[in-house]
């Protein structure tokens, strides 16, 4: 029961209660709620997406379709990731997408005639890895990761972003949302990601006894139930 406006129960009446028998509930209302059906209620359906469909056809459909390969591939990825070894880019090396930077930042409000204007907050170290993909939620956008391509140990960039509410904390009262700021990245080192082999020794080293046969069964079900999660929010 959903109570609106100022409503409150005044008697649940539990001694007079008695499963599957009628029950009256006293409640005092300052709003009488109207109740309208524009048809009868029995026999009512529902369309859903036929992007939602739970039975074997359509699961089997799903899985075979580009969305599906798509996301397998990243959570390969992201078990790859996990035993990544990082590997210090030699001297003079340009960073690739992958690549993963260590570096200061420091962002500054980015004024309307292109000047910098006060400092969102103090200098910081940071890790960047060099890609646009959210696999692991360390993504970054697609405009920052092109203007970092190519960067040397030493060298520094400034790349235009605009800011989110959550990139603001400890800065300026003054400053808005979606207002520009120009961030100076300053590349102290870049690491070569070096990610392992999708094969047997990757699942044993997941876990003891386990063969890249049943590590894709796990991914293919880890996708599945992703998708089932979405499709039943969907129908509901």
């Amino acid at each position: 029961m959903q109570l609106v406006g100022r409503a409150r129960l005044l008697d649940l009446r539990l001694d007079a209660f008695k499963p599957g028998q009628p029950h009256v509930l006293e409640v005092e209302a300052d709003l009488r709620p109207r109740v309208v059906f524009s048809t009868p209620y029995r026999g009512l359906r529902v369309s859903v997406a036929s992007s939602a469909r739970l039975d074997a056809e359509g699961l089997g459909a799903w899985a075979r379709s580009a969305a599906a390969l798509r996301r397998a591939q990243q959570v390969r990825l992201s078990i790859r990731r996990r035993f990544q070894q990082l590997q210090l880019a030699p001297a003079g090396y340009c960073a690739q997408e992958g690549d993963v930077l260590n570096a200061t930042l420091q962002g500054h409000l980015l004024l309307p005639d292109g000047s910098q204007g006060e400092a969102l907050q103090d200098s910081q170290q940071v890790q960047l890895r060099l890609t646009a993909d959210s696999v692991d939620g360390d993504a970054l956008h697609p405009d920052m990761v092109q203007k970092l391509l190519g960067v040397q140990a030493g060298e520094s960039r400034q790349v235009a972003v605009r800011l989110r509410p959550n990139l603001e904390k400890g800065g300026s009262a003054g400053t808005q949302d979606n207002q520009e700021a120009l961030l100076t990245v300053r590349v102290l080192t870049v690491q070569r990601a070096l990610l392992p082999a999708w094969d047997d020794a990757l699942a044993e080293r997941l876990r003891r006894g386990l063969t890249l046969l049943r590590l894709e069964e796990d991914v293919q079900r880890i996708v599945e139930g992703e998708h089932i999660s979405a499709a039943l929010k969907v129908r509901n």
